[in-house]
């Protein structure tokens, strides 16, 4: 591993610059920490645009905001929704669009109408088409490593903000199988009830249990996905969806989100941070979105036995502002909360330092085991 970032640990009390040559404090205290992570009964991952950046090569707001000034008739429509010279942020833009086309004269609403059009199409083709040549290996490490867990335990749950397609893609690639809400027959069509579904190995000529197939894991798209077509017969995946089923970067997101499909995904999000001994590991996430954020801060304050990791290639610097998620999670951290930590890291890095459950001998599983029930809270 090629760090291009520092990596720091905070957990209960402050910062500490990790080392891995040196075995020092901090390496301990965050390999033990991870390691009691992976072995958390509930594991929930909520993983956000970060994941697509570094080595994957994906679009970031700042690609997707040079798309669009790119596209004909940008000057005319920023001209008519008053979008200031300075704000530069996609999301803000197709805000004041989804906004202003309501309140301005017929002709420039279907202006505005045209260019929103264009920008979605836009942003669902670079969104769609990178995923092809980007190199996944953070994302296959990152899934081979999460879900060595133990076959009985709940599947690792993996929800996620993005679009495209890279957790899927290297899941395909590792031979893993992917439970995500659609039917396994083709076309295959989007039903909750899939979720419910899991895949054993049958036992052969004999009465013995069936075994759970090892490698399985759930993700939920909340935001929709570059091959999710809405269809008069229900949502089916499609390469190239002629109506994507996409909730676009706006501050509509939230209203969108609680509606079907996405209803679905965000009542289990929600339902999973209330289950006890839960686990949720946030990657790439900035907590901008509240739909999602609040959830999880209330998950903080009334799930006893709730723990958050937040991990991010700025959250350190995050954490050193005066609002937002990530103070309040420093805040939580300086009070010596040991159920929040935080891991300023990148994607790839973060993959690397997942730890080797299946690399414990029985011996050392029965002493962790132990510590953990002899440990007071």
């Amino acid at each position: 591993m090629e760090p291009t970032t520092t990596i720091s640990f905070a957990h209960a009390g402050g910062w500490n610059d990790y080392k891995a040559e040196a075995n020092d404090d901090c390496a301990k205290k965050l390999s033990e920490y991870l390691r009691s992570v992976l072995t958390t009964p509930n594991l929930l991952v909520l993983a956000g645009s970060g994941t697509s950046l570094g080595k994957a090569k994906g679009p970031s707001m700042t690609d997707l905001w040079e798309k669009a000034i790119k596209l004909e008739g940008f000057e005319e429509v920023k001209k008519a929704v008053r979008q200031p010279d300075g704000d530069q942020w996609v999301e803000n833009f197709l805000s004041r669009c989804q906004t202003a086309k309501e309140f301005l004269t017929e002709a420039e609403s279907k202006k505005v109408v045209d260019f929103l059009n264009a920008c979605e199409k836009a942003i669902l083709e670079v969104c769609a088409n990178f995923v092809s040549s980007a190199d996944l290996e953070g994302h296959k490490t990152f899934l081979r490593r999460m879900a060595r867990r133990r076959s009985k335990a709940p599947r690792l749950r993996l929800f996620t903000t993005n679009y495209d397609r890279c957790f899927e893609e290297s899941a395909s690639r590792l031979g893993m199988c992917v439970i995500d809400g659609f039917s396994f027959s083709i076309p295959r069509r989007y039903d909750p009830r899939f979720y419910g579904y899991d895949i054993i190995r049958r036992a052969k000529g004999t009465d013995e249990t069936n075994d759970f197939v090892e490698g399985v894991i759930q993700i939920f798209k909340l935001h929709g996905s570059v091959d999710w077509d809405r269809t008069a017969n229900g949502i089916i995946q499609k390469e190239r969806p002629e109506v994507p089923c996409l909730i676009y970067p706006s501050n509509s997101k939230y209203q969108q989100s609680y509606t079907q499909p996405h209803l679905e995904a965000m009542t289990q999000f929600q339902a999973a941070l209330r289950e006890p001994n839960t686990c949720l590991v946030t990657i790439g996430f900035g907590f901008n979105d509240d739909h999602l954020s609040s959830p999880i801060l209330a998950a903080l304050e009334s799930n006893p036995s709730f723990k958050l990791l937040a991990v991010d290639v700025a959250a350190k610097s995050k954490s050193e502002g005066d609002q937002g998620m990530y103070r309040v999670l420093q805040d939580k951290i300086d009070q010596g909360e040991s159920d929040v930590a935080m891991l300023n890291a990148e994607f790839g890095q973060f993959a690397e330092l997942i730890p080797q459950l299946t690399a414990l001998s029985p011996a050392e599983q029965l002493v962790r085991s132990v510590k953990q029930m002899t440990t007071k809270p």
